[in-house]
């Protein structure tokens, strides 16, 4: 099963009239220190199990991932942040207090009505560097974002993005799971191929995400959900929510909890919860056409630099995209001698013959060429340096278990050398 995407993001809300702000200009008593504590009396009495809001950190020169005003959710114990730097209500209660009790310069705007902040300065005198910080948090409501999700909404979506989606774009997919898709990565897609991709950060178990297509998605998403009742075929049931673009029709948000009916040994090892969130999706012009000529011309200027790189004998980190375990996943080290896989190993320890699919680089290049010679979708990326596969998705209409295939090339050396 691939990766399902998604995508968080959300227009700028207007701060609600019914706020109150407080300002500490000292260290009084009172103040910032009053309105702190009857604050978090709403919240807590508010007693949200479930709630999301869009935050902004205006941190000045930071990672412009921190910076951008993106939507975070609070799941139960659980919170959702693509830039992974968001606090949750209660910690800025805390960062408050601390300030506070620290002697620093604090203006705070908290809601009337569920005691969360909205606004909160503290020590602004201070380069956000040196210690100042400002934070926004806009349309905070309870609950997850969007709708309960349904194969009819994602169908309706799909028929919106077909119609009205561009031909190529460039966006930010988070995936959320404990499992080897966890990360974040910035994709570019022309004509739904990936020709491009930048993993902002890997929180993989011992894998790596997966850049794929908005088309991609949706398929894999309808796939998973096309079953009455909410019970895909080999006992898989699924709960939760999605919200879309209502023009574009793109996701922005999708988590689902997922709950294995089936005894199947395969199937036990699916995480519990998928969270699939997108951001700052634009349209992009690559000038590349994603038709079959081109592709081959890229394979055979690939094969060109892979021969004048000379490399006899090589090892290299085979990572497969899918939802499975590491076992399945890697990464795995792959060794090659003479043209030929000798070894295939996962943390040091052999793995079982015949159990992942390795390949030389030039058992690659002809796997890449079948796949163009029968006409089949698939997106290659190749390394610009040695020319080696670095990205292979084959077969985009199909998913793994139907013969889709995923997997990334790393760290590829000679043997013998150091790097």
């Amino acid at each position: 099963m691939v990766v399902l995407l998604a995508g968080c993001g959300s227009e700028a809300a207007v701060v609600p009239a019914t706020t109150t702000t407080v300002q500490d200009t000292a260290t009084p008593p009172g103040g910032v220190h009053a309105a702190l504590g009857t604050a978090r009396e709403l919240w807590e009495a508010a007693g949200l199990a479930s709630y999301h809001y869009v935050f902004e950190d205006d941190c000045g020169e930071c990672d412009p991932l921190a910076a951008m005003p993106r939507q975070v959710v609070v799941w139960g114990d659980d919170q959702y942040d693509p830039g992974r730097r968001s606090p949750s209500v209660e910690e800025m209660f805390d960062e408050i207090e601390q300030a506070l009790d620290a002697g620093k310069t604090v203006s705070a705007t908290f809601d009337r009505e569920l005691g969360h902040p909205i606004d909160v300065a503290i020590d602004m005198e201070s380069r956000p560097a040196d210690g100042g910080t400002h934070w926004m948090v806009r349309d905070l409501k309870p609950g997850l974002p969007g709708d309960d999700v349904s194969l009819s909404m994602v169908e309706q979506a799909e028929r919106l993005w077909m119609a009205n989606g561009p031909s190529g774009y460039e966006y930010t997919l988070t995936v959320f799971c404990g499992c080897p898709l966890e990360g974040s990565v910035v994709t570019r897609v022309e004509n739904g191929r990936v020709v491009g991709y930048d993993v902002l950060y890997d929180d993989s178990s011992n894998g790596s995400i997966t850049p794929l297509a908005i088309d991609d998605m949706f398929r894999d998403l309808a796939d998973l959900m096309s079953s009455e009742d909410g019970i895909v075929e080999g006992g898989i049931r699924f709960a939760g929510s999605a919200r879309f673009h209502p023009e574009l029709g793109y996701p922005i948000w999708v988590g689902l909890d997922i709950e294995v009916l089936a005894d199947d040994p395969v199937l036990s090892d699916l995480p519990s919860r998928l969270v699939v969130a997108m951001s700052d999706l634009h349209v992009a012009d690559f000038e590349v056409p994603g038709t079959l000529v081109a592709e081959r011309a890229a394979l055979q200027e690939a094969r060109i630099r892979w021969d004048e790189a000379r490399i006899g004998d090589y090892s290299y980190e085979l990572a497969i995209h899918a939802m499975a375990t590491a076992d399945f996943t890697g990464p795995f080290l792959v060794v090659v001698e003479g043209g030929t896989v000798t070894s295939v190993t996962r943390a040091g320890e052999p793995v079982e013959p015949g159990k992942v699919a390795a390949y030389s680089v030039e058992e690659m290049f002809d796997l890449i060429d079948r796949y163009l010679s029968e006409g089949i979708k698939s997106s290659v990326l190749y390394h610009d340096g040695l020319g080696h596969p670095v990205f292979v998705q084959l077969d985009l209409d199909a998913i793994a278990v139907d013969g889709g295939l995923a997997f990334s090339v790393h760290q590829l050396r000679a043997l013998g050398s150091s790097g």
